[in-house]
């Protein structure tokens, strides 16, 4: 019995095929006119004759090499010609969406379509920016059609990250209410006067598929924010070992916010909690402190879900407290269970994520925004290799070389996967 969703070939619909597909039988040779593919294909599939579609196929791409705007008639023909079409244009992106042709007809594909294509992990382009100016000019010319929740799905597929800040400035203002956070965190970036107008150098480079790039894009939210200020990360324990001393060791999680607490390194504002680049704090001396003398060694424990769970681990942003301290060095451990907690710092269980990672000196940010309080620019990035844990151990160091030497201060410290 035929599956009811298989092709099914008509008099009507195989008329004009058949001469091409006994010459390609019995001589090898196709001459693939655009009106003919749909039956080309769909006999292919229907009498699996051997190497028709394949054949077919490339006649189609080196069609579209000549004559991209054929893209939108494949694509409107059967379901072979729309794979075809499709990966055409999947494979091609940025140098179909610069051409004016396609900007026109592009505002007739289905908004669910269009939301595949440039939701895809595969979809190679040159830049990303590409992506946003497509959606902006598909919204531009179908903004009667549109509905909010609508246009806020098609920005939401943008890699933020990667688009130029120009680019996203240009439609500000017509577009706002519609930009998921992560394009504010562009927007801040540029407004804090940073080094964030260019896009990262790989995608300079040429073509290349956006799960090459992914892995540069911190997309996720900040896995190491504190319970206490809407994330689910909380501070277990607080210890110090080789000479140095909790300075506020009080009760866990009392009030991240208040100076120097024993988990103000894991808490933040709601303007920046997520952000890889930026710290805020209304209070300079809020974070973890120790008090240090010579090898000292902070700890702090986290548990990051507070359930029987794990998140993966692989990229960290630390932010320098300003105050009479430092941290010079940070070193990350997780740990295998997922049940119980681990005893502390010497649980002989723990793992080492990376080598002790060398912390920068304090560098602020212009606070544009008027916050009442002051903006930190991160002081170190690092990667590890991806990790999955339920439990971390920090570990700070300060070796004196930014002048504080007398206590251990971590102001913040963001994890993403």
């Amino acid at each position: 019995m035929l599956d009811p969703n298989c092709c099914f070939l008509t008099v009507e619909n195989l008329q004009g095929a058949l001469e091409d597909i006994l010459q390609f039988i019995y001589a090898g040779e196709l001459e693939v006119q655009p009106g003919k593919v749909t039956a080309l294909l769909d006999a292919a599939e229907f009498y699996q004759v051997d190497g028709l579609a394949w054949t077919v196929l490339e006649k189609v791409k080196a069609q579209l090499q000549k004559d991209p705007e054929l893209i939108f008639f494949y694509y409107n023909h059967g379901k072979q010609s729309r794979i075809a079409a499709y990966h055409y244009l999947q494979t091609n992106f940025s140098t179909l969406a610069r051409k004016e042709v396609f900007k026109v007809k592009a505002k007739d594909f289905p908004l669910e379509d269009l939301f595949i294509l440039i939701d895809n992990p595969e979809l190679m382009t040159t830049s990303e920016s590409d992506v946003f100016q497509c959606v902006a000019d598909y919204i531009t010319r179908n903004r009667s059609d549109l509905n909010d929740p609508e246009i806020a799905k098609l920005f939401s597929a943008v890699r933020w990250y990667f688009v130029d800040i120009g680019l996203i400035l240009q439609y500000y203002e017509k577009f706002i209410k519609f930009f998921p956070k992560e394009a504010y965190q562009s927007i801040m970036s540029y407004l804090c006067n940073l080094e964030y107008l260019t896009p990262p150098k790989i995608l300079l480079e040429g073509v290349a598929k956006r799960a090459h790039y992914d892995d540069l894009d911190i997309r996720s939210k900040n896995l190491l924010l504190s319970c206490q200020t809407g994330g689910q990360a909380k501070l277990i324990a607080y210890e110090y070992y080789n000479g140095s001393g909790p300075y506020n060791p009080g009760t866990l999680d009392a009030d991240g916010n208040a100076g120097w607490a024993n988990n103000g390194a894991l808490v933040e504002t709601e303007e920046t909690k997520h952000s890889p680049d930026f710290c805020f704090r209304q209070n300079s001396s809020t974070g973890s402190t120790w008090s240090n003398t010579p090898g000292s060694i902070g700890v702090l424990i986290v548990d990051l879900t507070q359930a029987d769970a794990t998140v993966t681990l692989s990229k960290f942003s630390v932010f320098q407290m300003e105050s009479d301290g430092a941290t010079t060095g940070v070193r990350i451990f997780y740990h295998p269970s997922t049940t119980t907690p681990p005893t502390g710092y010497s649980d002989q269980r723990w793992i080492p994520a990376c080598d002790e990672q060398e912390i920068g000196g304090i560098t602020k940010a212009p606070n544009t925004k008027g916050w009442p309080g002051t903006v930190m620019r991160v002081a170190k990035k690092f990667r590890t290799d991806a990790f999955d844990t339920r439990f971390i151990k920090i570990e700070a160091t300060n070796d004196g070389r930014h002048g504080q030497p007398s206590y251990i201060e971590l102001m913040c410290i963001k994890g993403y996967a």
